[in-house]
Protein backbone atom coordinates (compact mmCIF):
# COMPACT_ATOMS: atom_id res chain seq x y z
CA UNK A 1 0.00 0.00 0.00
CA UNK A 2 1.42 3.41 -0.94
CA UNK A 3 1.87 5.73 2.01
CA UNK A 4 0.78 9.36 1.79
CA UNK A 5 3.28 11.97 0.67
CA UNK A 6 4.86 13.92 3.52
CA UNK A 7 6.32 16.80 1.52
CA UNK A 8 5.75 18.03 -2.04
CA UNK A 9 8.67 20.18 -3.22
CA UNK A 10 7.79 22.65 -5.99
CA UNK A 11 10.54 23.93 -8.30
CA UNK A 12 9.69 26.62 -10.90
CA UNK A 13 12.13 26.32 -13.80
CA UNK A 14 12.90 28.90 -16.46
CA UNK A 15 16.16 28.87 -18.44
CA UNK A 16 18.09 27.22 -15.64
CA UNK A 17 20.24 24.89 -17.74
CA UNK A 18 23.42 25.79 -15.86
CA UNK A 19 22.00 24.97 -12.42
CA UNK A 20 19.00 22.67 -12.72
CA UNK A 21 20.92 19.39 -12.34
CA UNK A 22 22.59 20.63 -9.15
CA UNK A 23 19.14 21.59 -7.85
CA UNK A 24 17.51 18.28 -8.84
CA UNK A 25 20.42 16.24 -7.50
CA UNK A 26 20.17 17.92 -4.09
CA UNK A 27 16.51 16.88 -3.93
CA UNK A 28 16.98 13.32 -5.15
CA UNK A 29 19.65 12.82 -2.48
CA UNK A 30 17.45 13.92 0.42
CA UNK A 31 18.01 11.55 3.34
CA UNK A 32 15.42 9.89 5.56
CA UNK A 33 12.43 11.35 3.73
CA UNK A 34 10.68 8.34 2.23
CA UNK A 35 7.50 10.12 1.22
CA UNK A 36 8.64 13.12 -0.78
CA UNK A 37 7.53 14.15 -4.25
CA UNK A 38 9.40 16.51 -6.53
CA UNK A 39 7.41 18.76 -8.87
CA UNK A 40 9.32 20.66 -11.55
CA UNK A 41 7.35 23.28 -13.47
CA UNK A 42 9.07 24.07 -16.74
CA UNK A 43 7.82 27.55 -17.61
CA UNK A 44 8.44 27.18 -21.35
CA UNK A 45 12.21 27.47 -21.05
CA UNK A 46 14.01 28.40 -24.26
CA UNK A 47 17.27 26.69 -23.26
CA UNK A 48 18.04 23.02 -22.49
CA UNK A 49 16.47 22.98 -19.01
CA UNK A 50 13.69 20.56 -19.92
CA UNK A 51 15.94 18.16 -21.83
CA UNK A 52 18.48 18.11 -19.02
CA UNK A 53 15.77 17.35 -16.46
CA UNK A 54 14.29 14.56 -18.57
CA UNK A 55 17.72 13.02 -19.19
CA UNK A 56 18.56 13.22 -15.50
CA UNK A 57 15.39 11.48 -14.33
CA UNK A 58 15.64 8.85 -17.04
CA UNK A 59 18.88 7.69 -15.43
CA UNK A 60 17.74 7.39 -11.81
CA UNK A 61 15.80 4.67 -10.00
CA UNK A 62 12.20 5.73 -10.50
CA UNK A 63 11.02 3.44 -7.72
CA UNK A 64 13.08 5.43 -5.22
CA UNK A 65 11.98 8.92 -6.23
CA UNK A 66 8.52 10.26 -6.91
CA UNK A 67 8.69 13.15 -9.36
CA UNK A 68 6.71 15.09 -11.95
CA UNK A 69 7.79 17.40 -14.74
CA UNK A 70 4.97 19.71 -15.80
CA UNK A 71 5.34 21.89 -18.88
CA UNK A 72 3.80 25.27 -19.64
CA UNK A 73 3.22 25.66 -23.37
CA UNK A 74 3.80 29.41 -23.00
CA UNK A 75 5.89 31.36 -20.53
CA UNK A 76 3.62 32.48 -17.69
CA UNK A 77 6.03 33.70 -15.01
CA UNK A 78 6.99 32.61 -11.52
CA UNK A 79 3.60 33.16 -9.88
CA UNK A 80 1.77 31.03 -12.43
CA UNK A 81 4.46 28.32 -12.20
CA UNK A 82 3.99 28.20 -8.43
CA UNK A 83 0.21 27.87 -8.86
CA UNK A 84 0.71 25.00 -11.28
CA UNK A 85 2.93 23.34 -8.71
CA UNK A 86 0.21 23.70 -6.08
CA UNK A 87 -2.30 22.10 -8.47
CA UNK A 88 -0.09 19.01 -8.74
CA UNK A 89 1.01 18.73 -5.10
CA UNK A 90 -0.35 15.90 -2.95
CA UNK A 91 1.88 16.14 0.11
CA UNK A 92 0.75 16.95 3.62
CA UNK A 93 3.28 19.79 3.48
CA UNK A 94 4.59 21.93 0.64
CA UNK A 95 8.22 22.95 0.24
CA UNK A 96 9.94 25.08 -2.37
CA UNK A 97 13.25 25.30 -4.18
CA UNK A 98 14.45 27.79 -6.77
CA UNK A 99 16.05 26.16 -9.79
CA UNK A 100 19.37 27.94 -9.35
CA UNK A 101 19.71 27.06 -5.65
CA UNK A 102 20.20 23.79 -3.80
CA UNK A 103 19.21 22.09 -0.56
CA UNK A 104 21.31 20.41 2.10
CA UNK A 105 20.79 16.65 1.94
CA UNK A 106 18.97 16.66 5.29
CA UNK A 107 16.83 19.75 4.62
CA UNK A 108 13.42 18.19 4.28
CA UNK A 109 14.13 15.57 6.92
CA UNK A 110 14.87 18.31 9.44
CA UNK A 111 11.95 20.49 8.35
CA UNK A 112 9.46 17.63 8.43
CA UNK A 113 10.81 16.50 11.79
CA UNK A 114 10.17 20.08 12.92
CA UNK A 115 6.44 19.56 12.32
CA UNK A 116 6.58 17.41 15.47
CA UNK A 117 4.22 14.75 14.24
CA UNK A 118 2.45 17.22 11.91
CA UNK A 119 1.40 19.40 14.83
CA UNK A 120 3.02 22.56 13.41
CA UNK A 121 1.61 24.41 10.41
CA UNK A 122 4.83 26.04 9.22
CA UNK A 123 8.47 25.15 9.81
CA UNK A 124 11.41 27.29 8.70
CA UNK A 125 15.20 27.19 8.78
CA UNK A 126 18.32 29.26 8.16
CA UNK A 127 20.15 29.60 4.84
CA UNK A 128 23.48 30.53 3.29
CA UNK A 129 23.97 33.27 0.73
CA UNK A 130 26.43 31.86 -1.79
CA UNK A 131 28.76 34.18 -3.71
CA UNK A 132 31.60 33.46 -6.11
CA UNK A 133 34.08 34.25 -3.34
CA UNK A 134 32.37 32.30 -0.57
CA UNK A 135 29.19 32.19 1.50
CA UNK A 136 27.63 33.94 4.46
CA UNK A 137 24.75 33.22 6.80
CA UNK A 138 21.48 34.90 5.84
CA UNK A 139 20.42 37.24 8.62
CA UNK A 140 16.97 36.50 10.06
CA UNK A 141 15.09 37.16 13.25
CA UNK A 142 13.89 34.34 15.46
CA UNK A 143 10.11 34.21 15.07
CA UNK A 144 7.68 31.45 16.05
CA UNK A 145 4.46 33.44 16.45
CA UNK A 146 2.27 34.29 13.48
CA UNK A 147 1.40 37.88 14.38
CA UNK A 148 5.03 38.76 15.06
CA UNK A 149 6.05 37.11 11.79
CA UNK A 150 3.38 38.99 9.81
CA UNK A 151 4.43 42.29 11.36
CA UNK A 152 8.09 41.53 10.57
CA UNK A 153 7.16 40.97 6.91
CA UNK A 154 5.62 44.43 6.80
CA UNK A 155 8.48 46.17 8.61
CA UNK A 156 11.11 44.39 6.52
CA UNK A 157 12.65 42.64 9.52
CA UNK A 158 11.83 39.32 7.87
CA UNK A 159 11.91 38.46 4.19
CA UNK A 160 9.06 36.76 2.39
CA UNK A 161 10.87 33.88 0.75
CA UNK A 162 9.23 30.45 0.71
CA UNK A 163 12.23 28.27 -0.10
CA UNK A 164 13.40 27.86 3.50
CA UNK A 165 10.00 26.73 4.72
CA UNK A 166 7.46 23.94 4.57
CA UNK A 167 3.77 24.77 4.91
CA UNK A 168 0.79 22.60 5.75
CA UNK A 169 -0.96 22.08 2.42
CA UNK A 170 -4.45 22.02 3.92
CA UNK A 171 -4.08 25.70 4.89
CA UNK A 172 -3.44 26.51 1.23
CA UNK A 173 -6.34 24.42 -0.04
CA UNK A 174 -8.87 25.22 2.71
CA UNK A 175 -8.44 28.97 2.29
CA UNK A 176 -7.75 28.91 -1.47
CA UNK A 177 -4.45 30.76 -1.14
CA UNK A 178 -2.97 31.40 -4.56
CA UNK A 179 -0.32 33.52 -6.22
CA UNK A 180 -1.44 36.45 -8.37
CA UNK A 181 -0.48 35.36 -11.86
CA UNK A 182 1.52 37.89 -13.82
CA UNK A 183 2.66 39.59 -10.60
CA UNK A 184 6.05 38.00 -10.13
CA UNK A 185 7.79 40.35 -7.70
CA UNK A 186 6.85 40.01 -4.05
CA UNK A 187 4.44 37.17 -4.85
CA UNK A 188 6.03 34.90 -2.26
CA UNK A 189 5.62 37.48 0.53
CA UNK A 190 1.92 37.91 -0.28
CA UNK A 191 1.40 34.15 -0.21
CA UNK A 192 3.34 33.76 3.04
CA UNK A 193 1.47 36.62 4.73
CA UNK A 194 -1.84 34.87 4.11
CA UNK A 195 -0.51 31.48 5.21
CA UNK A 196 0.80 32.98 8.45
CA UNK A 197 -2.61 34.49 9.21
CA UNK A 198 -4.16 31.02 9.25
CA UNK A 199 -1.21 29.24 10.91
CA UNK A 200 -1.72 28.30 14.53
CA UNK A 201 1.73 26.86 15.22
CA UNK A 202 5.10 27.86 13.77
CA UNK A 203 8.44 26.18 14.38
CA UNK A 204 11.96 27.48 13.77
CA UNK A 205 14.62 24.83 13.13
CA UNK A 206 18.08 26.08 14.07
CA UNK A 207 19.87 24.56 11.07
CA UNK A 208 21.40 26.05 7.91
CA UNK A 209 19.72 23.95 5.24
CA UNK A 210 19.34 26.06 2.10
CA UNK A 211 21.92 27.47 -0.31
CA UNK A 212 20.81 30.67 -2.06
CA UNK A 213 22.99 31.28 -5.10
CA UNK A 214 23.64 34.97 -5.76
CA UNK A 215 25.82 34.34 -8.81
CA UNK A 216 22.91 33.92 -11.27
CA UNK A 217 21.55 37.34 -12.17
CA UNK A 218 18.98 35.90 -14.62
CA UNK A 219 17.00 33.90 -12.08
CA UNK A 220 13.25 33.41 -12.52
CA UNK A 221 12.75 35.25 -9.21
CA UNK A 222 15.60 37.80 -9.23
CA UNK A 223 15.32 39.72 -12.48
CA UNK A 224 14.18 43.12 -11.18
CA UNK A 225 13.64 46.37 -13.10
CA UNK A 226 11.49 49.47 -12.70
CA UNK A 227 8.70 47.90 -14.74
CA UNK A 228 8.38 45.05 -12.27
CA UNK A 229 8.07 47.45 -9.34
CA UNK A 230 4.41 47.76 -10.37
CA UNK A 231 4.05 43.99 -9.96
CA UNK A 232 5.30 44.30 -6.38
CA UNK A 233 2.93 47.22 -5.80
CA UNK A 234 0.04 45.01 -6.96
CA UNK A 235 1.10 42.38 -4.43
CA UNK A 236 1.22 45.02 -1.69
CA UNK A 237 -2.27 46.13 -2.72
CA UNK A 238 -3.39 42.51 -2.26
CA UNK A 239 -1.83 42.37 1.22
CA UNK A 240 -3.56 45.65 2.08
CA UNK A 241 -6.88 44.28 0.87
CA UNK A 242 -6.34 41.11 2.92
CA UNK A 243 -5.58 43.15 6.04
CA UNK A 244 -8.73 45.21 5.63
CA UNK A 245 -11.05 42.33 4.71
CA UNK A 246 -9.91 40.29 7.71
CA UNK A 247 -9.99 43.23 10.15
CA UNK A 248 -6.38 42.75 11.21
CA UNK A 249 -6.55 45.61 13.69
CA UNK A 250 -3.40 44.72 15.63
CA UNK A 251 -1.36 46.09 12.72
CA UNK A 252 -1.30 49.87 13.00
CA UNK A 253 -2.14 52.21 10.17
CA UNK A 254 1.38 53.63 10.43
CA UNK A 255 2.93 50.18 9.95
CA UNK A 256 0.83 49.52 6.86
CA UNK A 257 1.55 52.94 5.37
CA UNK A 258 5.31 52.60 5.90
CA UNK A 259 5.15 49.18 4.23
CA UNK A 260 3.29 50.66 1.27
CA UNK A 261 5.73 53.55 1.03
CA UNK A 262 8.81 51.31 1.01
CA UNK A 263 7.40 49.49 -2.02
CA UNK A 264 6.44 52.48 -4.10
CA UNK A 265 9.57 54.49 -3.21
CA UNK A 266 11.41 52.62 -5.98
CA UNK A 267 9.42 54.65 -8.50
CA UNK A 268 11.35 57.72 -7.33
CA UNK A 269 14.49 56.24 -8.89
CA UNK A 270 12.88 56.41 -12.34
CA UNK A 271 13.66 58.77 -15.21
CA UNK A 272 10.11 58.55 -16.58
CA UNK A 273 7.83 61.39 -15.48
CA UNK A 274 4.88 59.02 -15.68
CA UNK A 275 6.26 57.02 -12.77
CA UNK A 276 6.31 60.14 -10.58
CA UNK A 277 2.72 60.97 -11.50
CA UNK A 278 1.67 57.44 -10.57
CA UNK A 279 3.78 57.55 -7.40
CA UNK A 280 1.61 60.37 -6.04
CA UNK A 281 -1.67 58.47 -6.49
CA UNK A 282 -0.49 55.00 -5.37
CA UNK A 283 -1.19 54.52 -1.65
CA UNK A 284 -1.63 58.32 -1.26
CA UNK A 285 -1.98 58.16 2.52
CA UNK A 286 1.57 56.81 2.69
CA UNK A 287 3.04 59.97 1.13
CA UNK A 288 3.42 61.46 4.61
CA UNK A 289 6.16 58.89 5.27
CA UNK A 290 8.62 60.83 3.09
CA UNK A 291 10.13 62.84 5.94
CA UNK A 292 10.84 59.81 8.14
CA UNK A 293 11.92 57.48 5.35
CA UNK A 294 15.50 56.33 4.73
CA UNK A 295 15.49 57.72 1.21
CA UNK A 296 18.48 59.73 0.05
CA UNK A 297 18.00 63.48 0.30
CA UNK A 298 17.51 63.95 -3.46
CA UNK A 299 14.82 61.28 -3.57
CA UNK A 300 13.05 62.86 -0.61
CA UNK A 301 13.01 66.14 -2.53
CA UNK A 302 11.65 64.36 -5.62
CA UNK A 303 8.97 62.72 -3.49
CA UNK A 304 7.95 66.05 -1.99
CA UNK A 305 7.80 67.58 -5.46
CA UNK A 306 5.63 64.71 -6.73
CA UNK A 307 3.40 64.87 -3.65
CA UNK A 308 2.73 68.54 -4.40
CA UNK A 309 2.41 68.01 -8.18
CA UNK A 310 5.49 70.02 -9.08
CA UNK A 311 6.07 67.84 -12.11
CA UNK A 312 7.71 70.56 -14.22
CA UNK A 313 10.58 70.69 -11.73
CA UNK A 314 10.84 66.90 -11.84
CA UNK A 315 10.99 67.04 -15.66
CA UNK A 316 13.91 69.46 -15.36
CA UNK A 317 15.69 67.11 -12.94
CA UNK A 318 15.13 64.14 -15.28
CA UNK A 319 16.47 66.16 -18.22
CA UNK A 320 19.62 67.11 -16.30
CA UNK A 321 20.12 63.57 -15.04
CA UNK A 322 19.87 62.08 -18.54
CA UNK A 323 22.09 64.82 -19.94
CA UNK A 324 24.71 64.09 -17.32
CA UNK A 325 24.48 60.37 -18.04
CA UNK A 326 24.95 60.94 -21.78
CA UNK A 327 27.99 63.14 -21.19
CA UNK A 328 29.74 60.40 -19.23
CA UNK A 329 29.15 57.71 -21.88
Amino acid sequence: MNRSVDVSVIVPVYNAAHTIIRCADSLVKQINVQAIELIFINDNSSDDSLQLLEDYFNKIDKTAVKFKIVNHVINKGAAAARNTGLDHASGNYIGWLDADDWAAENMFFELFRGTEGQMNDLVWCDFYKVFAEGQELGEQNFVEENKAFMRALLTGDMQGMLWNKIIRRSIVTDYNIRFIEGKDLGEDRTFLFKVLFYSKSIKYVSCVLYYYDYSNEGSITRDVNIGRVYEEIDNVEEITRFINSNNISWLTGQEVQEFQFRTKRKLLYSTDIGDFVKWKSIFPSSNKCISTSKLRFRHKILGLLAKNSFFRLIRCWIFLKLLSKDSTN
